[in-house]
């Protein structure tokens, strides 16, 4: 069986590799998506996050064991801005929250300013005081001896030199100077891209060391694609940059055409390229639900019913689109395709996954369980 999965995020990775020792797969991916944009962690959805089952805990679990990028941790996990937020995972470069707690009260937590300047090292050393200060806990902005140079610079290129034993050497010497008034040290998404540079340090320096959250396109969405490839590589799942076009129903499974010419035959599709944040679903414009056009449809061509809170959003009224000031701009987050809990499609053999589906949670831990769905029924639905 040959298995075309379009999106290599988070749920198109778990796509394929639940379907690899079963299918021959191919992965579509042209540009980066909602995964390489986020800052890492699992972050939770509040109070749209459905508890996931025992199978379903089982399932994501060893996917995690095997990309060696995530672990599935209920925690909190500060953000780049000072904010404790609740996380259901996050990676081995990022300082849990909870390791603060065995902190004693009145320890010093070292921000450092590394690619960030000491200006907003110092806001979020002060917002982190504000929100722990019933532990005692001091946070305070430090200022590594030559840092400075590398102000503004993006965190994926700081990380790839503190990645060379030279920049991971100037790294720690100037640590070593400041560790000794020091319980713990918290850092921008800069420990490395290959390795996670935190636990060399936690053995040098003998004190937790590890990041808050990125921003958007930090240094997260390198990382995650580098144990992607290798993923796929241990598991023989081919990775292709063509861009698909259409999508079309053949005899016996299905052809995508691709942009810019060319085709590949497949026997199921597992569609994982995002929702309206990455591209997938775009909205109709002015013009075009005036001449009655859907006011939201997927981006190229493909079958599929794109719905908002059950209603076929091609039905809602076409002279005005999509009314966001009577539904909310929550709204963007709801609309996708219509599927079933396993990902299934109006159409055999397509299924669906990730931020393209509606009404799911636009968090990357649904886009994980909802991917190991998909990549699992299209292997064993007839």
């Amino acid at each position: 069986m040959k298995l075309v999965v379009v999106g290599a995020g988070a749920a198109g990775t778990a796509s394929a590799w639940a379907a690899s020792s079963r299918a021959d797969v191919i992965v579509l991916c042209d540009r980066d998506g909602d995964t390489a944009l986020a800052g890492g962690a699992l972050l939770t959805g509040g109070a749209d996050d459905v508890p996931l089952s025992f199978s379903e805990t089982a399932a994501v679990t060893e996917f995690f064991e095997k990309l060696n990028y995530w672990r599935l941790q209920p925690d909190r996990v500060v953000s780049d801005t000072g904010m404790l937020l609740a996380c259901a995972g996050l990676t081995d470069w990022q300082l849990p929250a909870s390791r603060f707690d065995a902190l004693q009260e009145g320890a010093t937590v070292g921000v450092v300013a590394w690619g960030t300047n000491e200006s907003e090292s110092r806001l979020l050393a002060r917002a982190l005081r504000e929100q722990l200060a019933a532990q005692g806990l001091h946070f305070e902005a430090i200022a590594i001896a030559g840092a400075g140079r590398w102000a503004d610079t993006p965190s994926a290129d700081i990380a790839g030199y503190l990645d060379t034993a030279p920049g991971f050497a100037e790294l720690e010497a100037g640590l070593k100077t400041q560790c000794e008034k020091l319980a713990a040290a918290l850092f921008p998404p800069v420990l490395g891209v290959a390795e996670n540079l935190g636990t060399f340090l936690e053995k040098s320096l003998s004190l937790p060391c590890g990041e808050w959250a990125g921003a958007l396109r930090s240094t997260a969405g390198h990382r995650f694609a580098s144990r992607r490839d290798a993923l796929f590589q241990a598991v023989g799942v081919e990775m292709r940059g063509d861009r698909a076009e259409s999508l079309a129903r053949t005899a016996d499974g299905w052809k995508i055409e691709f942009r810019g010419g060319g085709s590949l035959l497949a026997d199921r599709i597992v569609l994982a390229c995002g929702g309206l944040a990455s591209g997938g679903i775009r909205l109709g414009s002015s013009a075009e639900t005036l001449s009655g056009a859907p006011a939201a449809s997927l981006s190229w061509k493909a079958p599929g019913d794109v719905v908002l809170d059950g209603t076929h959003v091609s039905s809602t009224g076409a002279a005005s689109g999509l009314d966001l000031s009577h539904l909310g701009l929550d709204a963007l987050q709801r609309i996708g395709l219509q599927a079933d809990r396993a990902g299934g499609l109006r159409a055999p053999g397509l299924f669906g996954a990730g931020a393209l589906l509606a009404g799911r949670p636009r968090t990357l831990l649904e886009a994980v369980v909802s991917g190991l769905a998909a990549g699992s029924a299209a292997i064993t639905h007839v």
